[in-house]
């Protein structure tokens, strides 16, 4: 799913609000267990340019590989995108290690850029130039989704998005203290069954506290 920078309504019936973006940061989150001494943690705020009536769905994902030192082969340091606190008007970003800091996590000295796109939640219809209507269904799910070793939760789209939706989605919170990343296990019409997954760089455990998800669906392919 790629948008253009900036805001603007989703076209069709529905009237929700889009925003595309990006943020450079350099702010770090790691897991508690192999952390490297001396690493500093913290936050970066995300301000969203539009006011919306409640908390977004928000999609997240590095645009870049700055710090990268391993690659080809074994990339390091190693990051995902952790968010924390969404809010109607802002979120809390970083490069979240997980529980890989011992490699590479004190070399980390150029701000990675974090593209987002924050979409209002609730139903809709795309009418795209020369093609069907294109269903879709934007969701911040509660604090439900739980790790690998728990097994997937259905997260219900609201809506019937035919036999075979594209589903987008993010991990939106870091309740879990080892860090982690959003997988999608499977889809029906009308909803997405998701899992948060782990490293096994320092422990094989891939059991995680229930985490919040933003969801993006499609009926089908469009270009708006």
């Amino acid at each position: 799913m790629a948008a253009a920078r900036g805001g603007r309504t989703m076209p069709g019936s529905s009237g929700l609000w889009l925003e595309a973006g990006h943020i450079s940061t350099r702010r770090i989150k790691a897991g508690n267990k192999c952390l490297v001494s001396g690493l500093t943690q913290g936050w970066a705020s995300l301000p969203f340019q539009h006011a919306f009536s409640s908390a977004p769905a928000l999609l997240t994902a590095l645009q870049t590989v700055n710090n990268e030192q391993g690659l080809p082969g074994n990339s390091q340091p190693w990051f995902t995108v952790a968010v924390n606190k969404l809010e109607s008007a802002q979120a809390q970003v970083a490069l979240d290690m997980a529980e890989t800091s011992s490699y590479g996590g004190l070399s980390v000295n150029q701000d990675e850029v974090i593209g987002y796109i924050a979409v209002q939640q609730g139903v809709g219809s795309l009418q795209p130039v020369s093609a069907s209507a294109v269903n879709f269904a934007v969701v911040l799910s509660n604090k439900v989704v739980r790790g690998w070793g728990q097994g997937p939760v259905a997260i219900p789209f609201g809506a019937d998005l035919g036999a075979m939706p594209l589903v987008v989605a993010s991990q939106a919170s870091r309740f879990g203290g080892d860090g982690g990343w959003l997988r999608l296990s499977s889809a029906s019409s009308e909803a997405a069954d998701l899992v948060v997954d782990e490293d096994q760089t320092c422990n094989t455990e891939r059991g995680h506290m229930a985490e919040k998800a933003s969801v993006v669906a499609f009926s089908g392919p469009v270009v708006v």
